[in-house]
């Protein structure tokens, strides 16, 4: 049986990260007149997904080609 093997992605973003989804994307569910959050969870196969927390306490899933940093959460 053969594995999945998936090339290293290396991915910049961490929980607590405050983050920014890039202009040409767009959800309903985000606020009007933010498009900043915070990174609450990585996720997907290849953990190059997060989920997003918005001002208007939605949850919203997005690829990280598609957010951009704006604070990195400082680890001790």
């Amino acid at each position: 049986m053969k594995t999945k093997r998936f090339p290293l992605l290396v991915v910049k973003m961490k929980i607590g990260d405050y983050v920014e989804i890039v202009p040409m994307v767009h959800d309903v569910r985000m606020p009007e007149s933010r498009r900043d959050g915070l990174i609450v969870e990585i996720v997907g196969e290849r953990k190059d997904q997060a989920i997003v927390m918005f001002s208007n306490g939605v949850f919203l899933k997005f690829h990280i080609s598609q957010i951009k940093n704006l604070v990195k959460q400082k680890m001790p």
